[in-house]
């Protein structure tokens, strides 16, 4: 029995000893806590200082240099604390020594969270993060591992070294692209603005701010004249890259001292015009423009860069055109036919590229107008844009009046001579472009591998009607910027002309002739009644 009391108290004194030594370990391993972070952010440290019983702070062998640029004097005394300049020479000595310098930890914080802890060895950490939006951008931050308990030799660590927990100072880096409108004629001029903030870098950055914008085929720059300026508001951050017109594209550099000097993000206002040229002639016409801003987001490498990126489509339309360039489909809107003076269709008939079928008439000649007036009285002040240059258009074969470059809106549409032998249609029509938008989001993959995601503004369809009554909707999905598939209206409107003499129209110089050459008739006849009366009577 006394062996077993023996044996129980010799278990008993191992068991208080193991846990006296997980205790004595445990007071040289404590953690650390970032807060203000995005999930999934990449989080690296570095440790700078250690902690050494009976001599206190000391740097570690990978930042024993920095003794010589009197970070070093945080070591000694027990108040001492890291300035703003100590530790962006931490972190530029990090960068100056990549890849000699590895991290201690590596880390990311999880998803859902806005923090991060890690449990590392006491001492003092550098901590980089790498931004897991990429319109974000983090400072470098200091923070320390220590404790303040006692044991029997001497004090393990100070807590006067900065603190065991800090809150991330971030920039957020925006950018916003808007028009002047979404459809537009052919040869009309387009306004953007673009507006987007330059970051207070840190200066352990080297401050890199671009801005390049690229305009589509059917785009060119007009900024150099009165009314269409190339207008940059930036505060004191001077730039270079001014466009000239008829250029495709730009790039803004900012100057990296003047943003070295901003102790505030600094916000940026770009406005120009460019013009729908004819590159742009049929329908559906899909041009856009895209603007990509490029900036410094890491700390510990110059080399790596954000990006973030906008987007603007412009749209312009033909009646009777051809949709998206393809030949095999004419929209077929407004159809010329010709009936004879019992109404009844002559011609062979012709079936329309949207399944209609129709007696079309070729050769008749229409004004083009964008007020009522106008198009009542058929004089010539007719509407024109850049690629329908005469405002008058004729019946094709297939009895169609092709329209270039429109953008969306109410036009008016008057005949002006019908085709021989028939008689010209008085009536003033008209046609309507209606649209519906959507947004559509795009991702890509830029340089630096950085993936963007951004959203625009597209049509989602259009309808024309004639005369009140919708004649034809389309509806596409698209991929991109391309539209893939159409699906259009089944319907297409007519004007007709009546085979037959065309008579002189009311109060024009013809009526004139026939009320002349009557009046004389009358006359003369008169004059023979009145001289035969004479004559009997002598």
């Amino acid at each position: 029995m006394n062996n077993l009391k023996r044996l129980l108290a010799l278990v008993l004194a191992v068991m208080m000893v193991a846990s006296l030594c997980s205790f004595a370990f445990a007071a040289d391993d404590t953690s650390v806590t970032i807060t203000g972070l995005d999930e999934n952010d990449a989080v690296k440290l570095y440790q700078v200082l250690k902690w050494e019983n009976g001599t206190g702070w000391v740097l570690t062998d990978a930042f024993a240099s920095l003794s010589t640029t009197g970070i070093d004097a945080i070591i000694a005394g027990t108040t001492a604390t890291l300035s703003k300049a100590d530790v962006e020479a931490i972190t530029n000595f990090v960068k100056a020594a990549s890849p000699a310098i590895t991290p201690t930890k590596n880390g990311s914080v999880a998803s859902g969270e806005t923090s991060y802890t890690e449990t590392v060895d006491l001492g003092l950490y550098l901590a980089l993060v790498n931004a897991a939006k990429v319109d974000t951008l983090y400072n470098p931050m200091i923070v320390s591992a220590d404790l303040n308990n006692t044991n029997d030799s001497d004090t393990v660590a100070s807590s006067d070294v900065l603190g065991a927990s800090t809150v991330a100072k971030k920039d957020t880096v925006t950018l916003e692209k808007t028009h002047s409108d979404i459809t537009f004629n052919a040869g009309d001029y387009v306004q953007f603005t673009v507006t987007t903030k330059i970051p207070a870098f840190a200066d352990s950055y080297a401050p890199w701010f671009h801005v390049t914008d690229t305009l589509s085929a059917g785009l060119e720059y007009e900024v150099n004249d009165s009314d269409h300026k190339f207008v940059v508001s930036s505060g004191d951050v001077t730039f270079t890259g001014t466009p000239s017109d008829g250029d495709k594209t730009f790039t803004l550099e900012f100057d990296s001292a003047k943003i070295e000097a901003l102790t505030a993000p600094q916000d940026v206002t770009i406005t120009y015009w460019a013009k729908i040229t004819s590159s742009a002639p049929y329908n559906v016409n899909a041009e856009n423009n895209t603007v990509e801003v490029t900036f410094s987001n890491n700390p510990g490498n110059d080399s790596d860069h954000g990006h973030l990126k906008d987007k603007t489509v412009e749209y312009l339309f033909d009646i009777d055109g051809a949709i998206n360039g393809n030949t095999s489909y004419i929209t077929s809107e407004i159809v010329k036919v010709g009936v004879d003076a019992s109404g009844h269709t002559v011609f062979e008939e012709k079936t329309m590229s949207n399944g209609s079928k129709h007696n079309s008439l070729p050769g008749a000649t229409f004004g083009i107008y964008t007020t009522q007036a106008d198009a009542d009285a058929g004089n010539t002040n007719y509407y024109t844009n850049e690629v329908f240059t005469t405002g008058t258009v004729q019946s094709d074969a297939n009895g169609l009046l092709n329209i270039k470059g429109l953008k969306a809106g109410k036009y008016y549409i008057k005949e002006l001579t019908a085709p021989a032998g028939y008689i010209k249609d008085q009536a003033t029509h008209y046609f309507e472009i209606t649209t519906t938008t959507g947004t559509q989001t795009e991702t890509e993959t830029l340089s630096d591998s950085c993936v963007v995601t951004y959203e625009y503004t597209v049509l989602t369809g259009y309808s024309v009607s004639f005369d009140g009554t919708k004649t034809s909707s389309y509806t596409w999905t698209n991929n991109g910027p391309q539209i893939t598939s159409v699906m259009p209206g089944d319907d297409s409107s007519e004007i007709q002309n009546t085979k037959g003499l065309e008579l002189p129209s009311t109060g024009g110089i013809g009526t004139t002739i026939f009320y002349v050459a009557g009046i004389v008739l009358v006359l003369g006849a008169a004059a023979i009644v009145i001289a035969r009366r004479k004559a009997e009577q002598e």
